[in-house]
C-alpha cells in the first residue's frame, strides 16, 4: 500500500509552476480503480511487486508489459543511444525506476508497453493516464505516445508527453493520412522533478489533452486517427537532439498507469 503525504504534498504544491490544489498529485498514492462515467477501466498498474534490476519484466510484470529488447536502437555507430531494460529497469516500494546513464559510449534507456492477453493492449478510442517524474541531462528525453496497432504512421500517432531538458513538455497529434503534419500543445514551465498525471482522451471528433486532469490541448479535425493503437512509454535518446555526453544520467519514475476504453452507449 502506498502513502499519501497530505502536507508535503500541499508544500510542493507552493514550489510548483502547475498545481491544482491536489496533493495527490505531488505524492505517491495507489492507482485509481473502477469505471469513470464515460470510461471502463480495462488496464490498471500499481507496481506493487518488486523486481530487482536485470529482471524486468520477471514473473510478477511479464504477462503485462512487453519491454524493447536489450540493444534496440536507431544507428549501430557510437555515441549512439540504445534501449537496454536490462541495465535500466527495477521496481521498488510502488514505483518503477528507469536509470538513464552512459556506458561504453552508448546512452541506455528503457520502453514499455501494457499488455493484455499475452498481446499488446490495443484499442480503438479511450484514456490513458501515466503518473511520473523525470529529471536527466541534456541528451535524454521521454515520449510517452499512442502508436498504430498497424505499425504504419500513416494511420497517425499521438503523444500525450513529450519533452526533454531544454524545450519542456508538450503534446503532439499526428495527423491520420498525412502524420508529418500535427497539431502540437506546449505547456507552460512544469518542473517535471515532482509529480504529475499526464492523460489523453481519445475520441472519434477529438483528442484531448490533460495536465493533471486540467485540458491543456484539443484537436478536433478530420485528420484524428480512426484506428488502433496501443500505448508505448519510451525514455529515449539521440532522438532529434545530440547524444548524453560523459557521465550524464537521468532518472524516470512511473507511480502509476490505468487505461479505459468508451462505454457502450445504451
Amino acid at each position: 500500500m502506498k502513502k499519501n503525504n497530505i502536507l508535503l504534498g500541499g508544500l510542493a504544491c507552493l514550489f510548483s509552476s502547475w498545481c491544482f490544489g491536489n496533493s495527490l498529485h505531488d505524492t505517491l498514492n495507489n492507482a485509481p480503480k473502477g469505471h469513470l462515467n464515460e470510461w471502463e477501466q480495462v488496464f490498471r498498474e500499481d507496481f506493487e511487486k518488486e523486481v530487482p534490476l536485470g529482471e524486468f519484466p520477471g514473473k510478477h510484470y511479464r504477462k503485462k508489459w512487453s519491454v524493447y529488447h536489450d540493444g534496440m536502437g536507431v544507428t549501430n555507430n557510437p555515441p549512439t543511444g540504445k534501449y537496454y531494460p536490462s541495465k535500466v529497469i527495477s521496481v521498488n516500494k510502488g514505483v518503477l525506476t528507469e536509470n538513464l546513464h552512459v556506458e561504453n559510449n552508448i546512452s541506455m534507456t528503457a520502453a514499455i508497453s501494457p499488455m493484455q492477453g499475452g498481446a499488446y493492449l490495443n484499442q480503438l478510442y479511450g484514456k490513458w493516464s501515466v503518473k511520473f517524474r523525470w529529471q536527466a541531462d541534456s541528451g535524454y528525453k521521454y515520449a510517452w505516445l499512442l502508436w498504430p496497432k498497424s505499425n504504419q504512421w500513416n494511420d497517425g500517432e499521438i503523444d500525450f508527453a513529450e519533452g526533454h531538458k531544454n524545450n519542456g513538455s508538450a503534446a503532439f497529434m499526428h495527423f491520420e493520412g498525412a502524420p508529418r503534419q500535427q497539431d502540437k500543445f506546449k505547456l507552460p514551465d512544469v518542473d517535471m522533478s515532482q509529480w504529475h498525471v499526464f492523460s489523453c482522451e481519445w475520441t472519434p471528433s477529438k483528442v484531448v489533452f490533460l495536465l493533471d486532469d486540467k485540458v491543456f490541448g484539443v484537436s478536433e479535425r478530420n485528420e484524428v486517427p480512426t484506428k488502433p493503437m496501443r500505448m508505448t512509454l519510451q525514455s529515449e535518446s539521440c532522438v532529434d537532439m545530440a547524444c548524453p555526453q560523459g557521465n550524464a544520467k537521468g532518472t524516470v519514475e512511473i507511480d502509476w498507469v490505468v487505461i479505459y476504453k468508451m462505454k457502450k452507449k445504451t
